[in-house]
This record gives C-alpha cells, sequence and structure tokens, in this order.
C-alpha cells in the first residue's frame, strides 16, 4: 500500500530538521548528557511551559495581548511554543541562517508559517517603537556589542513596553558553554588553554561568538548600568541556573550569583532614531 503524501513530507522534515540540528551539536559530544540534550533540541518546544507561564506571572496579564519580538530566536523552540500556547503575534530574529531553517522546520510540524528574519541585534531592521515585548534568551554573551544590542531593543519597543532578558553572571561557578567548572575565576588565555586540554574547544562562525574570550559575562552592575543607558528601567532581577544548593541564597548575594541574571526591563522614554553609539 502506497503512503499518504503527507507522511513522506513529515518524514523529509523531520530527518532535514535532525540533520540540521546535528551539524550544530557535532562539536560537543563531550558532554555526558549528549544523547538526551539532543533529543531536547530536536523537541525543544515541547520544554517551555514553565517559561510562558512565568513570564505571564512576572508581566501580570496574557501573552496573546502583545506585539512580541524575540531577538536570537536560535532554534526556534520559544517562538514555536508560544504560538502553540498562547496564539501569539510574534517576530523572530537570529543571524544564524542554519537556526532559521530549523526555525522554519519547527513550526512546518505543526502548519505554522513564521514570520521569522535574518539580521544581527545590533542592527535590528524593524521600526521604532512597534513592540509591547521582547525576549532574550541566552543572547547578551553571544553578540559583537550588547550595549548595540540593547540599545536596538528599546528602540523597537514602546514607551512603557517590556523587555525580558537573560545574562551570565561573571561569577558562575560551572561555565554554562564549556560545562568545565571555575575557569571564570581564570585569566581569559590560561581557561582557554585548560579548554583546549579538555578538548572542549568551540568555534565563532556558527550561532555568534562561542570562544571564551569573546563570551561578553557581567557583573549585576556592569549589567544595569547598560540597561540604563538604553533607556531601559529594571525592574526586577532574579537568579537562575545555580548550583541547588546556593539558590536560597539568592536575595542575601545577588551581585556575586554564581548562575544566571534574569532582568525585567520597561522604556522609560522614546527614542527617535538610532544615535551615534
Amino acid at each position: 500500500m502506497d503512503r499518504n503524501p503527507n507522511e513522506k513530507v513529515e518524514d523529509e522534515t523531520e530527518k532535514l530538521l535532525e540533520q540540521l540540528i546535528d551539524k550544530h551539536l557535532s562539536l560537543m559530544h563531550w558532554r555526558k548528557d549528549w544523547k538526551s540534550w539532543r533529543w531536547r533540541r530536536i523537541n525543544q518546544e515541547r520544554d517551555h511551559k514553565k517559561r510562558i507561564f512565568n513570564l505571564e506571572t512576572l508581566l501580570g496579564d496574557h501573552l496573546d495581548e502583545f506585539r512580541i519580538l524575540e531577538v536570537g530566536c536560535g532554534m526556534g523552540g520559544f517562538l514555536v511554543a508560544l504560538i502553540l500556547e498562547r496564539d501569539v503575534s510574534i517576530i523572530g530574529v537570529d543571524l544564524e541562517k542554519d537556526y532559521l531553517k530549523i526555525t522554519k522546520l519547527r513550526g512546518k510540524r505543526y502548519g505554522l508559517r513564521l514570520d521569522i528574519i535574518q539580521a544581527v541585534g545590533e542592527n535590528l531592521p524593524l521600526r521604532d517603537g512597534y513592540f509591547d515585548l521582547v525576549v532574550m534568551f541566552d543572547v547578551l554573551e553571544h553578540v559583537q556589542n550588547p550595549f548595540k544590542v540593547l540599545y536596538e531593543v528599546s528602540r523597537v519597543m514602546k514607551v512603557n513596553g517590556k523587555c525580558y532578558f537573560n545574562a551570565v553572571s561573571r561569577f558562575i561557578l560551572k561555565d554554562p558553554h564549556y560545562h568545565l567548572y571555575f575557569i571564570n575565576l581564570l585569566p581569559r588565555k590560561l581557561a582557554e588553554l585548560y579548554i583546549r586540554l579538555r578538548g572542549r574547544v568551540k568555534y565563532d562562525q556558527h550561532g555568534g561568538y562561542q570562544s571564551l574570550s569573546k563570551l561578553h559575562y557581567f557583573t549585576l552592575n556592569s549589567l544595569i548600568k547598560i540597561t540604563n543607558k538604553c533607556h531601559l528601567k529594571v525592574l526586577k532581577v532574579t537568579g537562575d541556573r545555580a548550583p541547588k544548593i546556593i539558590r536560597p541564597l539568592i536575595n542575601l548575594a545577588l551581585h556575586f550569583y554564581p548562575g544566571y541574571f534574569n532582568l525585567l526591563a520597561e522604556k522609560a522614554q522614546k527614542i527617535y532614531e538610532r544615535e551615534s553609539l
């Protein structure tokens, strides 16, 4: 019996999706959880219900009432999940062409036609004051200029619009990109040597900057400072992804939190045009 043509299309979609994802995971076979991590990447849209719920709780509003932009949408997991869960109006931006192909294929699983754009965060091809909400997850550490990215985010937001993003703490204990403890306490050249000796070298051509010496990690003061300079008022800071034993200390030692910072900010005033940065 001949197969349904739709089944053949679905099989081809899944095959191509996995091939593209594997291309970007190939340098990280050293991960102990590589097989389960690969499965999570392939099915990324299934893993965002908690993040969506937490974001709505933080905003005190339903996301389907917002015009949303995701800067650095990556492989499209959050973007697709948000459409499936809340039927939102959302645009995704990423610089990596393969990531956008993966995002399209992920949307194709559900018959979605996605609004995604290839662009760098430092120069968003979007009009001023358009979005109610901008989100960025695991993006700032990989860009060329975090200040310019935040400034562009602010420019495309409405006055009183919200921005929710995260950033890696300079004091993080276990590096999230190399899965090695305490390397961020070392001078960068020494840390890079140790990474090479452990066989965990990553290159900058995929998904922005990846080498440790080019990644941007922040103290809380430095992160708040550049956020405020972009006409964004920080409303709330929380911590994430630190060792469980340390998480209860978040309110006592936020400035030295050894994980990720999550920031919710609000646009304080109108930006009429790109200023000289």
